[in-house]
């Protein structure tokens, strides 16, 4: 760990894993800031192709105001990475920017005067810039685009409401663009699970429960690339391995979310919340997993199911909850998939 002989207001966060054709663009976006008081920490997951050249060239010219980690093995996805620079970093607040995304010039300017003003834990936002080729358009990074801000907002303190709106997708779920208090983080012991698939969901929900200043804002200054290289479109799974792997998502998540809600005094005194961020997590996710588990074959599901509610700890209730839901769903993909081959059956003749 480097001595803290520099101590930026901002802290910025760049997972990297071979975008050669964007890291430059992305880091110039951060250079170009009106307000300059920030570090840049890249995390490379073993790149193949030029980025880290590409970093090391910035390191030349900047100094200690970029540094490079590189991963001895690929995680194949943000979150590690995340979690390592977080580690490293030194600023007031932690500003999450994704390799191939850009900042508007006076993003940091407008969002760091504002976390100051509300003493912010968290500040979020509701819309971005998306580019599409050389195409920008303004849209929406929450799911349920209605009633936005007109001005920053301090949410209030009821987490029973916070996690009901979540559950209707009115909060921003990507990790991109989130600027966080370092305390705060520290604090909460917060972190990114070791996951493929969601993480930033995990993330943004423990975000929303322990938040006790979060605040939401108008102003657009991320800028969301969308090309066909992007981790959100590359990734395949099948029901083998490494698919396997990647269903740690509701276990994980919902042992995760039990041990930090337990710790918080909202949740102390009313329980049922901690079981109701579960029930939103497990709600969110179950369309993909619904996905995935229709490419098992249906001798092999009951299995499966099983192994995937295998806690490592003694939680009891939320394995029987999570065991009770996910019974619901398998015993629906039996009959889905017996009508199906009944189908084919008749089909067939």
């Amino acid at each position: 760990m480097m001595e803290n002989s520099f101590s930026p207001k901002i802290s910025v966060v760049i997972p990297m894993y071979n975008t050669e054709k964007y890291i430059g663009e992305c880091i110039g976006s951060v250079f170009a800031q009106t307000f300059q008081d920030f570090e840049i920490i890249v995390v490379d997951d073993c790149s193949t192709d030029n980025s880290c050249a590409i970093v090391e060239n910035y390191i030349k010219n900047f100094g200690e105001k970029i540094r490079l980690i590189r991963s001895k093995k690929n995680f194949g996805g943000a979150a590690v990475p995340r979690n390592i620079a977080m580690k490293f970093a030194r600023g007031e607040y932690i500003f999450f920017l994704d390799s191939d995304d850009m900042i508007t010039k006076t993003a940091f300017e407008e969002i760091y005067s504002i976390a100051k003003n509300f003493d912010a834990d968290v500040l979020d936002y509701e819309k971005v810039y998306r580019m599409n080729g050389k195409e920008i358009s303004i849209t929406s990074a929450i799911l349920q685009p209605e009633n936005f801000v007109t001005e920053p907002t301090l949410e209030n303190l009821n987490f029973i409401e916070r996690l009901n709106r979540f559950a209707m997708k009115r909060f921003h779920w990507g990790a991109g663009g989130q600027f966080i208090r370092r305390d705060f983080v520290i604090e909460n012991e917060l972190r990114f699970l070791d996951i493929i698939s969601a993480e930033d969901l995990v993330f943004s929900l423990c975000m929303v429960c322990c938040a006790k200043k979060y605040v939401r804002v108008p102003n657009i200054f991320y800028v969301y690339r969308k090309h066909e290289s992007s981790v959100t479109n590359r990734k395949t799974f099948t029901w083998e391995t490494p698919l396997r792997n990647d269903w740690g998502l509701l276990v994980k998540g919902a042992e995760y979310l039990n041990k930090l809600l337990s710790k918080q005094e909202f949740f102390q005194l009313h329980p049922e919340g901690k079981i109701l961020a579960v029930d939103v997590l497990l709600n969110l996710t179950l369309p993909w997993y619904i996905s995935l588990f229709e490419q098992i074959p249906i001798q092999y599901l009951d299995e499966v199911i099983r192994d995937e509610l295998k806690f490592s700890e003694d939680t009891t209730a939320l394995t029987s909850f999570l065991f009770l839901r996910m019974n619901k769903l398998h015993l629906s993909l039996i009959k889905t998939q017996q009508e199906f081959q009944q189908f084919r059956q008749q089909i067939q003749k």
